[in-house]
C-alpha cells in the first residue's frame, strides 16, 4: 500500500510541472536565470542577412491583362540614318563658278557702259566697257552656262529633301535590318535609294528629267548625271578642290572640263566640239589662275582661214577688266606674233569711229580723234610687209541686263590696238610719227601677257591632242536602267 501511495504522488508532481510550463503564452523568451552570460540567448541574430532580398514584392499589383502584341520599338542606333544618307546626295549643288574669282562671275561682269554703234559718230573711248569677254573666255562662260542650266533640274529634289528624308526613316523603322533598297512614289516624283558597299546611290525619275547621284562615304565624291533627252546630258563628278564634267546639247556640241585648285591658284582644261560626226570643230583650252591674274590659252579662231598657234587673254583678278592678249597666228603663211590692247589703256586716243571700207590691210577704216583723216600704219619689210601696229574692230561679249532683269550675253565689237610683239618697244614714237598723235601704252600687264604665254603654250600644245568625241561619250554613259520603262 504504501508502495501505490508513493507511485501516485510521482505522478501528480509531474503532471503539475507540465501545467505550468504550458501557460507561458506572452510570445517572449523565458528570462535567463540570474547572473546568467549566455549572449547567444540575449541576441539571436546580431549579423545582418547576408543576401537580402532587394525588392521582395517588386510587382505588387501586375498588369492582370498585358498587351500579347506591343509595338516594336525604332532602334536608336538608327535614329537620323536617314537624314545622315539623303545629305549627304543633296549637300552640295554643282557650283561651276567656284573655280574663277569672284569678280568674273556673270552678276559682278554686269556691263551697262558697253558701245553700241561706231559706225554713225565718233564714240568716246571712256565709254567702252572695261569688262569685255574675249573669245577665249567665252569659252568658260558657254559651258558654264549650259552646265547650270541642266542642274537647275536639281531643285525640286533639293526642295523635297524633308520629304524624302522623313519617308526613308520611316522604312529604316520598319526594316531595321534590311534598309539597303528603298524605292517611293513622291508627289512629283519617283526615287529609289539603294546602299552598295562601295557607294550610295539615289535615283530620281523627274517627269522632265532622269537624275542620278552616286556618293562615295569614304572618299566624299559625288558623281551626278542629269539626262533630260536623248541629246541633252550632264556628268559630272566632284570632290574637295576638283572638278570634271562633260555634256551634250542637242548632240550639235560637247564639252568636257576639269578644274583642279592648287596653292597657287587654279588650273584648268576645257575641250569643245560643234557640229555632226566626222564635222566637229574642236576647241581646247586651257585655264590659268594665279594671284593677280586669270589667263584663258585657246585657239578659237578670228576666222577660218586663220590658223594660230594659240590665243592668251587676261583679266585683272580684282576687278574683273580685260587686260589684254597675246596671239601667234599664221596668215598666208607668214607668222606673226601680236599682243591686243583695249584702247583705254592707250593714252592720247580719245574717240574712235569706223567706215566698213577696206583701208590697205585693215578690213575697215578706222579714224580718231575727231579726225577726218583716217588712221595710218606702219609696215615692216618689204616684199612682205606687215603692219607693226593698227587698231581693229574684235569680236567680244557683255553681261547685261535685259528688261526682264535678267542678265545676258551680248555679243558687240570694240576696237583694239594690236602691237607686233617684236616693235612693242619702238610702238609710241612709230604712232606718232604716222599719225602725229603722241600716245602712251599704259597696261602693266604686256610684259605678264608675253610672260604667261610663254609659259602655258607648250603644255597647251600638248593638251590639244587629247580627248575626242568618241571619250566625251564614253564618260557621259547611258542612263540606269531604273529609268528605262
Amino acid at each position: 500500500m504504501k508502495r501505490i501511495l508513493t507511485l501516485l504522488l510521482a505522478f501528480v508532481m509531474i503532471f503539475s510541472f507540465a501545467a505550468c510550463d504550458n501557460g507561458n503564452d506572452s510570445g517572449k523568451a523565458p528570462e535567463p536565470p540570474a547572473g546568467s552570460t549566455d549572449k547567444t540567448d540575449q541576441d539571436p541574430d546580431p549579423q545582418p542577412d547576408p543576401d537580402p532580398d532587394p525588392d521582395p514584392d517588386p510587382d505588387p499589383d501586375p498588369d492582370p491583362d498585358p498587351d500579347p502584341d506591343p509595338d516594336p520599338q525604332p532602334d536608336p542606333s538608327l535614329a537620323g540614318k536617314a537624314l545622315s544618307i539623303v545629305k549627304n546626295f543633296l549637300a552640295k549643288k554643282l557650283d561651276v563658278w567656284e573655280y574663277v574669282p569672284a569678280s568674273l562671275k556673270p552678276e559682278a561682269m554686269a556691263e551697262e557702259n558697253a558701245p553700241t554703234d561706231f559706225n554713225t559718230d565718233f564714240v568716246p573711248v571712256s565709254t567702252i566697257g572695261k569688262k569685255a569677254i574675249g573669245k577665249q573666255l567665252n569659252v568658260v562662260y558657254d559651258i558654264f552656262g549650259y552646265a547650270e542650266s541642266i542642274t537647275k533640274h536639281l531643285d525640286a529634289v533639293i526642295a523635297a529633301q524633308d520629304k524624302i528624308v522623313d519617308a526613308y526613316q520611316l522604312f529604316i523603322n520598319d526594316n531595321p535590318d534590311d534598309y539597303a533598297l528603298f524605292e517611293k512614289q513622291m508627289e512629283h516624283f519617283d526615287i529609289r535609294i539603294q546602299l552598295t558597299e562601295t557607294q550610295n546611290v539615289l535615283l530620281v525619275r523627274l517627269a522632265t528629267a532622269a537624275i542620278e547621284v552616286y556618293y562615295n562615304d569614304l572618299t566624299k565624291a559625288s558623281t551626278v548625271r542629269i539626262q533630260l533627252s536623248d541629246s541633252n546630258v550632264l556628268k559630272y563628278e566632284t570632290r574637295e578642290g576638283h572638278l570634271k564634267a562633260a555634256l551634250s546639247v542637242l548632240g550639235v556640241a560637247k564639252w568636257q572640263v576639269e578644274f583642279d585648285k592648287t596653292n597657287s591658284g587654279v588650273n584648268g582644261k576645257l575641250y569643245e566640239f560643234y557640229g555632226v560626226a566626222g564635222k566637229y570643230i574642236k576647241t581646247v583650252a586651257d585655264y590659268h589662275m594665279d594671284d593677280t591674274y586669270t589667263y584663258i590659252i585657246a585657239d578659237k579662231r578670228e576666222s577660218d582661214d586663220l590658223i594660230i598657234e594659240g590665243s592668251l587673254e587676261a583679266y585683272d583678278n580684282a576687278t574683273g577688266e580685260f587686260v589684254g592678249s597675246k596671239v601667234k597666228e599664221t596668215v598666208s603663211s607668214k607668222n606673226y606674233d601680236t599682243q591686243w590692247f583695249p584702247l583705254y589703256d592707250v593714252t592720247g586716243i580719245t574717240s574712235v569711229k569706223k567706215e566698213d571700207k577696206k583701208n590697205v590691210m585693215n578690213a575697215d577704216t578706222i579714224y580718231i580723234n575727231g579726225s577726218s583723216e583716217s588712221l595710218h600704219s606702219k609696215t615692216v619689210g618689204f616684199l612682205d610687209a606687215s603692219r607693226r601696229f593698227d587698231i581693229e574692230f574684235k569680236g567680244v561679249w557683255y553681261f547685261k541686263t535685259n528688261a526682264e532683269g535678267e542678265l545676258e550675253k551680248v555679243k558687240t565689237e570694240i576696237p583694239m590696238l594690236f602691237i607686233q610683239q617684236d616693235n612693242i618697244n619702238t610702238f609710241e614714237k612709230d604712232f606718232e610719227d604716222e599719225n602725229e598723235v603722241a600716245v602712251t601704252l599704259l597696261s602693266t600687264g604686256a610684259e605678264q601677257i608675253a610672260d604667261a604665254y610663254d609659259a602655258y603654250v607648250e603644255d597647251y600644245a600638248a593638251d590639244k591632242k587629247l580627248v575626242t568625241v568618241d571619250e566625251i561619250d564614253t564618260y557621259i554613259g547611258t542612263k540606269n536602267v531604273f529609268f528605262v520603262y
